[in-house]
This record gives C-alpha cells, sequence and structure tokens, in this order.
C-alpha cells in the first residue's frame, strides 16, 4: 500500500469516526433532555400526590367536626384548607380538561365547608371527595403512565397521546365517573381543536 492511499484511509477512518462521535452526540442530547423532565415530571407527582392528600384529609376531618359541631376547632383547618387548595391549583394547570375538573370539584368542597352549615348533607360532601379523588387518580395514574411513555419512546408525548392516556387511565379506574365528570369536557376540547 503507497503513502497516499494510508493516509486517505485514515482520513476517511477519522471522518467515519467523527460522524459516529457526532451522532452519537445528538442522540445523548435528547436522552438527557427526555431524563431530566421525567425527573422533573416524577418530583410533581410526588409534590402534588402529597397535597391531594394533605388536602382530603384536612377536608375530611372539617367535614366530620361539621358533622359533630364541632366549629371551634374548623378555624385552624379553614386555614389550612384554603393554603391546600391554592398550593394544588398552582400545581394544575388550568388549561387541560382534567386540572379543570379537579380545580372545580376541589372549590364545591371548599365552598361546601367554608359555608359551615351543619344541614349540608354529609352524604353530598362525601360525593364531593368521592368525585375529587377520583379526578386525583386520574392525574396521578396518568402522569406516571405518560413518563414511562416518555422514557420508552426517548422524546415527549404529542398532546393527543396525553389526552388519550387520560382517557383510557379515567375510563380504567372507573368508567361511571369518567361519564360523569370528563366525558363531556373531553369531547368539547376534541371538538374545538378540529
Amino acid at each position: 500500500m503507497d503513502y497516499l492511499s494510508r493516509e486517505a484511509v485514515m482520513f476517511y477512518g477519522v471522518l467515519a469516526t467523527l460522524a459516529v462521535a457526532l451522532w452519537n452526540l445528538k442522540n445523548s442530547k435528547g436522552d438527557r433532555y427526555i431524563d431530566s423532565i421525567n425527573a422533573e415530571r416524577v418530583k410533581w407527582i410526588n409534590t402534588v400526590r402529597d397535597l391531594f392528600s394533605e388536602f382530603d384529609k384536612t377536608a375530611y376531618l372539617m367535614g366530620q367536626n361539621i358533622l359533630m359541631g364541632k366549629s371551634s376547632e374548623n378555624e385552624i383547618l379553614k386555614k389550612e384548607l384554603i393554603f391546600l387548595s391554592n398550593q394544588m391549583e398552582l400545581f394544575l394547570n388550568p388549561t387541560e380538561v382534567i386540572s379543570k375538573a379537579v380545580i372545580d370539584k376541589k372549590n364545591s368542597v371548599v365552598l361546601a365547608l367554608m359555608a359551615f352549615n351543619p344541614t349540608i348533607d354529609g352524604r353530598e360532601q362525601g360525593l364531593f371527595l368521592f368525585d375529587l379523588r377520583y379526578l386525583q387518580q386520574v392525574i396521578l395514574k396518568s402522569e406516571w403512565k405518560r413518563v414511562k411513555k416518555e422514557t420508552q419512546k426517548g422524546k415527549e408525548v404529542s398532546k393527543q397521546e396525553i389526552r388519550d392516556i387520560y382517557i383510557e387511565i379515567a375510563t380504567a379506574i372507573d368508567i361511571e365517573s369518567y361519564n360523569v365528570l370528563l366525558k363531556v369536557p373531553f369531547e368539547e376540547e376534541s371538538s374545538q381543536e378540529d
């Protein structure tokens, strides 16, 4: 092999190595991006789960105090409920159907409890909390599925895929609650996009 052909082989070898290195760099940037987004999303899921749990506990305790006529104990719980209510709202995306539903149901719970009306039916309060808990579960389970899907794909999922995940999870958890609480808003959102 003469000198020029060895130089050409080395030159093409360097070019091939550079191309592979650039390709790997491009792919690793995407992986790092998705990994960092999903790490933050997992933190968000855990924070929101804690907020949901604290809100539900506080609302339940207030409801019990109302039913037992313990109004003096509710002053501290009222402040805590308002704080948790505000926190929840700040962590949710008000442009999403499911978040709007959670905010609306949460507000119904807060209004019912703040009225401190002993004649409010305990069953009605229980239904508000039941519906709220269902919506909370849909958000948490759907976001977890979204994280898994994005990790598998190596890129963010589309808005349509997110919507499909929410509907799949919502119907799997409780089809009746989906039909009552979410079906119409999801249909309206879909018709607005067309």
